[in-house]
């Protein structure tokens, strides 16, 4: 399956260099956040570029499986406690191992389960690319075309579900900022996040998944440079309210 081909089925790439799991920095400066469904840029490859797709712009959440650490075993207890995962994308590593594509459930997940890594943000290395140590290719056991992309079952969304209490101090998934409408914020963020055209044009699902994606410090950012004097007094709780949401109030 081409890059191109990847594009037809919607999902965003970034050009990684040869037998490497870089992103061509000429190509894609900000890595991920760089990504791309534009075909036309696919001209300025290098005919043995490899290929990323990212995962939170594609939509998709990916489980990294490597037997070299036992994470096929984990994989099979976790089945046998949370059920079987259905059917989807799978795609086996040039190291042996097997990407797993799922569904993004829009939730915020952990970055790793045990030894299995879960990749939300980021990107994942896909096939036709060239492993690195062994010169393996990347290959589809079932790929776009072959099978539909599968929702992760509820139960495992809740065991990768990150808590409400991150482990950054301060840090909460029900963070107030995150109030306020996904399009506006998005073209606030845009500038300091290099945020792909369709969060800019404010498209509500892939704006959601971008806020979602930044820190507690990065929206607080964010909303300190919507809210200077030029624009008014507002202050961050104002905004929010503007916004529709709720805020905080803290006793005198």
């Amino acid at each position: 399956m081409s890059a191109r081909d990847y594009i037809a089925f919607g999902l965003k790439l970034v050009p990684l260099i040869p037998r490497g799991k870089e992103p061509i920095v000429r190509l894609a400066p900000h890595g991920w956040e760089s990504a791309t469904d534009d075909p036309a840029s696919l001209t300025d490859w290098p005919p043995d570029a490899g290929t990323g797709i990212a995962c939170l712009p594609s939509g998709l959440v990916v489980l990294d499986v490597d037997p070299r650490r036992d994470a096929d075993d984990q994989l099979h207890d976790l089945e046998r406690e949370l059920g079987r995962l259905p059917d989807s994308w799978r795609s086996i590593t040039g190291g042996g191992g097997e990407h797993l594509y799922y569904a993004d459930p829009d939730t915020a997940l952990v970055g790793k389960l045990g030894e299995i890594e879960v990749k939300s943000r980021g990107y994942v290395v896909a096939p036709p690319s060239v492993h690195s140590d062994t010169g393996r290719q990347y290959e589809w056991d079932l790929g776009p075309g072959d099978v539909a992309l599968a929702v992760l079952p509820a139960p495992w969304v809740a065991r990768l579900a990150r808590p409400a209490l991150d482990a950054t101090p301060g840090e909460r998934a029900d963070d107030a900022l995150l109030n306020i409408p996904p399009a506006v914020y998005a073209v606030a963020l845009a500038g300091e996040r290099h945020a792909p055209t369709d969060v800019i044009r404010g498209d509500a699902r892939p704006a959601w998944r971008f806020v979602r994606s930044t820190t507690t410090a990065e929206r607080q950012t964010c909303i300190c440079s919507m809210t200077r004097p030029a624009v008014g007094s507002a202050t961050p709780a104002s905004v929010v309210q503007a916004g529709g949401g709720s805020s905080r109030s803290s006793s005198p």
